[in-house]
């Protein structure tokens, strides 16, 4: 993995003071700052704290007796490698650190997460169970409650049979009640009207023939004394018809007797 290592660095090196440095000495002495002027330097801070220039030409020493130092190429360039060696060997620790926290955190996740999966697994199946249990449970109940209930209904009766014979009811079946008793009060209408119940329709019905019977007969007897009285009218002129007509017969055949009987008494008187 490619590292960059980026040094502070000013374009004048007037302008590298302890300012700039890590305000904790014991880190600021570890630090480099760069001046990028046109003879490039590189400035550290010295046991004392101080500002110190280590290489490059020239140079100021800012009011902290910064001076040219006097290590070589060679040693420069040793220092840069060991200073970059160490960055990179504290980049593979970090790396490593980080890689194996993430490898470590990744597996203790993993098995978090299986735990947990594991855990939700018999969490669900348990509510699955438990869910399946009271189902059958339930079912079990409520099916001997229909059983029960149509037992309770088929046990019911109508007109004496149970439901459960499946009864056919015809007219043999119907009762009209407490007929005997059944008085009808005057504000009922004479005639069968809607919503009479059964009872009250054939008791109407009932008293209309009664009625119609009472009033037939009374005209029938009235018809049977009109008829009597036409028959003795009649007979009584009949009567004195025949009589008036059987006198004058017997009259006029009485005396066609006297006639035959003067005759012969005068037959007689003249033989003799």
């Amino acid at each position: 993995m490619a590292r960059t290592i980026v040094n502070k660095h000013f374009d004048e090196s007037s302008k590298i003071t302890r300012e700039q440095f890590h305000e904790n000495i014991d880190y600021a002495k570890g630090e480099i700052i760069i001046s990028n002027e046109e003879n490039p330097s590189i400035w550290v801070l010295d046991a004392n704290g101080e500002v110190k220039q280590i290489t490059g030409v020239g140079g100021n020493d800012n009011g902290n007796g910064g001076s040219q130092g006097g290590v070589s190429s060679d040693e420069l360039n040793a220092l840069e490698k060991k200073i970059t060696d160490a960055y990179v060997k504290a980049d593979e620790v970090v790396i490593s650190g980080v890689t194996k926290g993430y490898t470590d955190a990744d597996l203790r996740l993993k098995k978090e997460l299986i735990g947990a999966n594991d855990t939700f697994k018999q969490e669900v199946n348990m509510t699955v169970s438990k869910i399946e249990e009271a189902y059958k449970a339930a079912d079990v109940t409520i099916t001997q409650s229909i059983t029960t209930t149509k037992e309770d209904i088929l046990k019911h009766t109508v007109n004496g049979i149970e439901l459960k014979q499946n009864p056919v009811l015809d007219a043999t079946h119907i009762s009209v009640g407490t007929y005997s008793e059944l008085v009808l009060d005057d504000t009922a209408k004479e005639n069968v009207i809607t919503n009479d119940t059964a009872q009250v329709a054939i008791k109407k019905v009932e008293n209309m023939n009664i009625a119609s019977s009472l009033a037939f007969a009374a005209g029938l007897n009235d018809v049977n004394r009109k008829v009597e009285a036409l028959i003795e009218d009649d007979l009584d002129n009949r009567l004195a018809t025949i009589e008036a007509f059987k006198i004058d017969e017997l009259i006029t055949k009485i005396a066609e007797l006297e006639a035959k009987v003067a005759k012969l008494e005068g037959n007689t008187d003249v033989t003799e």
